[in-house]
């Protein structure tokens, strides 16, 4: 039998962890970004697209307040602003979506920023995408679903920047924001993400003798720095004329080709490649990637990844070569 002193306790203690599991947290505050880096931009409209983002089954972003969409233009309100005497800057929620399966949450949330001069044609382009999960008991937790959505405009905001230099590019006298190399432009020679104002650090490019872009990326960007710092695409078994080379080593020496050509087309060769990242679909490849690489790197022994997938972006690709290169 519990004590006087216990006994009078045990029901305090019960109403103690009761409360604990029955609590509310506290409704969220004001959702808002103006204590991040601005980011002014050298254009003289800037617009806020109304196009309805992508969503999945089971979204739940409308029970949110703000919804997902709402969240990411208030971020873009809050740190994006015109700040030049030409050209415009569309801002489009590409993708807003907070879906619930089961004891599981899931935010998806993407974004554009375009640069357009004043004839409409686009200069170029940066985009962010982010995917947090919430899982077990926390995904079953009052506002759990409020408190991912932010998590996820955390991520966002780490994601989303605009390459300035020194002397800021895409950006009106300040600093730049950090974005996870989605600054990307249009195909074709590197272009200036900031009309009218100074060269940008990062310069994408597709040099001739490498097949175009399957899709909205392109084969390099050129990071200007102290150092010049290379970032090559996903290479694989294309020719210049856009076939797939025939069979797994086939593929292997296409993509080197390839990766080479980028490499050249920037001053560079396999001795400046600081790290390769490599996919292949069948471990039988292993032996015919390794004796490729040494050849290809010819001593050279740079930072490596391997990876045994399912599958590539095109069930015809075997091979995938991604590398960082620095002169």
């Amino acid at each position: 039998m519990p004590t006087r002193r216990a006994a009078l306790l045990l029901p305090l203690l019960a109403t103690a962890c009761g409360g604990r599991s029955d609590a509310v947290p506290p409704p969220l505050g004001p959702l808002g970004f103006r204590h991040l880096t601005p980011l002014p931009l050298n254009v003289a409209v800037l617009e806020f697209a109304q196009v309805p983002p992508r969503t999945f089954p089971g979204d739940i972003g409308a029970e949110l307040s703000p919804p997902p969409a709402e969240a990411v233009r208030i971020m873009a309100r809050d740190r994006l602003s015109a700040a030049g005497t030409a050209g415009q800057a569309v801002f489009t929620v590409t993708t807003a979506s907070l879906v619930r399966e089961r004891s599981s949450l899931t935010c998806l949330l993407g974004c554009r920023l375009e640069i357009l001069d004043a004839a409409g044609n686009r200069l170029g382009f940066a985009e962010a995408e982010v995917r947090r999960s919430m899982t077990g008991p926390d995904a079953t937790r009052p506002r759990a679903a409020d408190l991912l959505l932010r998590r996820a405009m955390d991520d966002l905001n780490v994601e989303f920047r605009i390459p300035a230099p020194p002397q800021p590019a895409g950006l009106a006298g300040h600093g730049g924001a950090r974005h996870r190399g989605r600054g990307r432009l249009t195909r074709g020679p590197a272009r200036d993400l900031n009309p009218g104002g100074p060269t940008m650090p990062i310069e994408l490019a597709n040099p001739s003798g490498v097949h175009a872009p399957a899709s909205r990326y392109s084969h390099a960007a050129l990071v200007r720095d102290a150092a010049r710092r290379l970032v090559v695409s996903g290479q694989v078994g294309l020719t210049p004329e856009g076939q797939v080379a025939e069979g797994g080593e086939a593929q292997i020496g296409q993509a080197l080709a390839n990766l080479r050509t980028i490499l050249q087309a920037h001053g560079m060769g396999p001795q400046q490649v600081v790290k390769v990242t490599v996919f292949l679909t069948d471990r039988g490849l292993l032996g015919p990637w390794r004796a490729a690489r040494d050849a290809f790197f010819a001593g050279h022994a740079p930072a490596s990844t391997l990876l045994v997938v399912a599958g590539l972006a095109d069930p015809r690709f075997l091979v995938e070569v991604e590398a960082e290169a620095v002169a």
